[in-house]
């Protein structure tokens, strides 16, 4: 049995040599094959990265002080896109919602509310909401909530990561009744 393998080896380089004699581009040393890449058909590859929309901040503007303590007033919203990657929703599959919440109790109202289209990764929008009249002399004021309201049926279920938030905890942010009052006091003087 020794002898037999011997001999296959002993002919199996014969053959290399002479064939390498022939060809002398051939290559007899056996080759580490790279890892095989998957084909990736065009538009299919995932991008890296997500959109993380937030809202960073909302702010109290006077729009006019008829009768004191009354104010007219509005809300600017800025909303901002803190991820890596640009947000594009489906139509109609995000809003902004400004909503007036009591605190002594009774039912959310929405004041207004804002659809995006897109918001580019690292950039964002200043929304200035409709005018609300505001009464300082209230004992326990409304809560302003700003939030961000996803619609779209497909968010977080499809390929598609641009329609996407990749952190919902930053979606909402509320003023109290005394701070907007105290936002209030800082502008009037």
């Amino acid at each position: 049995m020794k002898q037999l393998m011997t001999a296959v080896l002993a002919t199996g380089l014969c053959i290399s040599a002479s064939a390498q004699a022939a060809n002398p581009n051939l290559q007899l040393k056996p080759q580490i094959s790279p890892k095989i890449q998957p084909q990736i058909k065009p538009g299919v590859l995932k991008p890296q990265g997500c959109p993380d929309l937030t809202i960073k901040g909302v702010s109290v503007y006077i729009v006019r002080q008829p009768t004191p303590p009354d104010v007219r007033l509005n809300f600017m919203v800025q909303l901002h896109n803190n991820g890596n990657l640009d947000y594009r929703p489906n139509p109609h599959g995000m809003r902004m919602n400004l909503v007036l919440e009591p605190t002594a109790g009774g039912a959310r109202r929405i004041i207004d509310t804002k659809e995006f289209e897109e918001v580019k990764a690292g950039s964002g929008w200043n929304y200035f909401t409709k005018h609300i009249n505001w009464s300082r002399s209230v004992e326990f004021p409304p809560k302003i909530v700003a939030e961000i309201q996803y619609t779209d049926p497909d968010f977080a279920t499809d390929a598609n990561r641009h329609n996407d938030d990749c952190n919902s905890r930053n979606n909402r942010r509320a003023l109290s009744g005394a701070e907007v009052n105290a936002q209030i006091q800082r502008k009037l003087r």
